[in-house]
């Protein structure tokens, strides 16, 4: 039976260990040495893991660095469901409790006329987006988040469903530096469901549950609440640890080829100009010779990077054509691509240039 809408009772087994593992976890990622030298603020939605890492930085700051000044808390209200407004009180009350400041920030958006993968990451977007606001308003320098390891779990079925390549395997990053002045931190993403719940249990802290979460209107609801489930059914309960393996070597993959990409570049006389205003970059064709094909693509993806080129418009199958046709000896020849972009392939020299 599902927990109550309002402000649920933890039923979990008490585990009086469980504050500390949170602790612990939160101290490992980035201590409170250093957070507590800036703002913060926490991102609570009134669930259970949210209000499991307020407490958990709080609780962080009050042993530790008890002079720093409180977290800030801050609230998004989608106004999408029944209970939204239940929410953001409840949110509220938890930061009055704490003498925490509270920020609210609603977002208004029906999402009809989309499908619901953008539905899902168009919220997100906006979620994030309000967040970010309140946190350059406050002058917060970090942005902590309630993702745990079921959430990390979840986000790598979801994106190999939907198609990714070794980057998008890594998962969620504990830590994104959004630019100069805010950081995401997610000081939860290895610990699991189950001690979060035990920690709420030995604190007795309330917390709100989310209904939405219960059927499996959404594809990570399915994941959650059906896939996953009966995969430890049938391979046993280690399925989340080789997934999240999975994301550890991909991880250790994508960081020797962003290493072999950053020793190209170093290496060898790469030209980013500005001519009329349109980004280019120029190449010697000869640099490629007996790299990779797999290589020649990730350089090019770092280009369009460095450009600020859109990479949503370019798929695997045109990365793999132009990598080929850099490497064919010989081959000589001007390819229109999208976002308004060209590439020339002479026969001495690769030019990949902005056409409007």
């Amino acid at each position: 039976m599902p927990l109550s809408a309002d402000q649920a009772i933890v039923t979990a087994k008490q585990d009086f260990s469980a504050p500390q593992k949170l602790s612990a976890a939160s101290e490992l990622l980035l201590s409170v040495s250093v957070w507590s030298k800036h703002r913060v603020l926490v991102a609570v939605s009134g669930g259970a893991d949210s209000v499991a890492l307020f407490r958990t930085i709080n609780g962080l700051r009050d042993e530790l660095a008890p002079q720093a000044i409180a977290p800030d808390v801050v609230h998004v209200n989608h106004g999408m469901r029944g209970s939204a407004e239940r929410d953001a009180d409840f949110v509220r009350d938890l930061a009055r409790t704490f003498n925490a400041k509270f920020h609210l920030k609603a977002i208004s958006w029906t999402g009809n006329d989309e499908g619901e993968n953008k539905s899902e990451n168009k919220l997100r977007d906006l979620r994030y987006a309000a967040i970010l606001e309140v946190a350059r308003e406050i002058g917060a320098r970090y942005v902590f988040t309630g993702h745990h390891q079921g959430d990390q779990v979840e986000t790598i079925l979801f994106r190999i469903f939907r198609g990714t390549g070794l980057a998008g395997l890594t998962g969620i990053p504990a830590v994104r530096v959004v630019d100069e002045t805010v950081s995401l931190v997610r000081p939860l993403l290895e610990v699991d469901r189950e001690t979060i719940l035990a920690a709420l249990a030995a604190w007795k802290q309330e917390f709100c549950h989310d209904e939405s979460n219960d059927g499996d209107d959404y594809s990570r609801n399915f994941l959650r609440n059906t896939l996953l489930p009966q995969a430890r059914d049938y391979f046993g309960p280690h399925v989340n640890q080789s997934i999240l393996r999975l994301a550890q070597h991909a991880g250790d993959s994508v960081e020797l080829e962003r290493a072999c990409v950053q020793d190209f570049f170093d290496s060898h006389q790469v030209e980013f100009n500005i001519l009329d205003g349109k980004r280019q970059t120029r190449f010697a064709r000869a640099d490629f010779a007996g790299i990779s094909p797999i290589l020649v693509r990730a350089i090019l993806i770092e280009v369009w990077r460095k450009n600020n080129w859109p990479l949503g418009a370019m798929t695997s199958a045109r990365w793999h054509e132009l990598s080929e046709l850099i490497l064919q000896q010989g081959m000589c020849r001007v390819l229109n691509l999208p976002s308004d972009l060209r590439m020339e392939v002479g026969s001495t020299q690769v030019l990949m240039i902005e056409t409007k």
